[in-house]
């Protein structure tokens, strides 16, 4: 079976060589999508694709949120282009529960019997500890209760079925008018997510959301990422111990759980196919605090340039420049969203945020 990965990621240099760990284990093909990094995150997938070659880096310049389009057009291509089976939707900081490929492969031809799609719920995991002196992958890591949200693997079957197939926004969901498609939800595999790997990084992943929420403010209208909100609320408690930091982690994205009570057990799963030890620290995320506070010093496009979504492969070639275009079957509005007209709202998110560039600074 011909495994493909898609990942897009933003100032991801801490974790990003654990998650090419896995790509090399799991995968024949993947794209990985850097979405305007500031950090050494290019880099390290250009190196390392540059040593693996089996898969290829592109460059997304836009303010907005656009990963249901990359998501989808990629997906598309995959499928149309390079022949392969399925297709898995990760983030850097999502991994596959299976210790080698060959019981990552037994997995999916069971599903694929079954269905077109396969939706696994998230374990939201927290480390034992968050000592940046240690290592991410030398931790124990705990968990409280199944995930929020699902994530999917699509196969080929989808794209035969549906070749206008549309992948919703995180990879969460899949969208298609044809009406035959199966759905499988195993109940006993999940994927390991581990959103929260240190304070400085809770700080950096609440400032590059409510910056997200900014330029996209119909998120808020449509309920999207209402955990980011939830978050940058609850800054203050979220400071004082590593045990709520670790609460918001196993609780990631499930904000309607409040209780302060919960019980947590430990992940029997080392991540055997993991090498890295990556290091997580404050150094990682100064300057992505920096850009995403003050944007106009990293070179994107900008609203009055003739394009505001630019998507260009790693030699600088141009595969995408649109403002409001049809890409992949599907129409996308690619016209950046305004400010926010909640002044009140916006007036509370920069308090806040101006309160971890201090925190950072000290």
């Amino acid at each position: 079976m011909k495994t493909a990965c898609f990942m897009m990621f933003k100032n991801e240099a801490s974790i990003l060589p654990a998650f090419l760990d896995q790509i090399k284990e799991f995968f024949d093909c993947s794209i990985l999508v850097n979405h305007n990094s500031t950090d050494e995150s290019a880099r390290i997938v250009r190196e390392f694709f540059d040593t693996h070659n089996n898969g290829a880096l592109f460059h997304l310049k836009t303010r907005g949120l656009h990963q249901s389009e990359c998501a989808t057009l990629f997906g598309q291509q995959l499928f149309e282009q390079h022949n392969v089976d399925v297709i898995c939707y990760l983030d850097a900081d999502e991994f596959l529960p299976f210790e080698t490929r060959a019981d990552y492969e037994a997995f999916l031809y069971s599903e694929q019997k079954k269905s077109d799609i396969i939706s696994t719920q998230w374990l939201n995991l927290a480390p034992e500890d968050y000592n940046p002196n240690r290592t991410l992958f030398d931790k124990r890591f705990y968990f409280c209760e199944i995930g929020f949200l699902p994530k999917v693997q699509v196969f080929k079957s989808l794209w035969e079925k549906d070749p206008q197939f549309i992948i919703d926004t995180g990879g969460h969901s899949v969208r298609s008018n044809c009406d035959s498609l199966t759905i499988s939800k195993p109940e006993n595999v999940f994927l390991y997510h581990i959103p929260i790997r240190s304070r400085a990084h809770f700080m950096m992943k609440m400032l590059n959301g409510h910056q997200s929420l900014l330029n996209a403010p119909d998120q808020i209208k449509n309920n999207q990422n209402n955990h980011i909100l939830h978050y940058i609320n609850q800054f203050d408690d979220v400071m004082k111990s590593d045990e709520i930091v670790a609460k918001f982690s196993m609780k990631y994205a499930n904000t309607q759980d409040n209780s302060a009570v919960f019980i947590k057990k430990q992940l029997q799963f080392n991540f055997p196919y993991i090498q890295a030890r990556p290091m997580d620290n404050v150094e990682h995320y100064i300057f992505d605090i920096a850009c995403a506070r003050y944007p106009s010093i990293v070179n994107i496009s900008e609203e009055n340039s003739e394009y505001n979504f630019i998507l260009h492969n790693d030699a600088g070639e141009i595969v995408i420049q649109a403002q409001s275009e049809t890409i992949c079957g599907a129409r996308f509005d690619m016209k950046i969203a305004g400010a926010i007209t909640d002044f009140s709202l916006k007036t509370r998110i920069l308090r806040k945020l101006r309160k971890i560039i201090q925190f950072m600074r000290q």
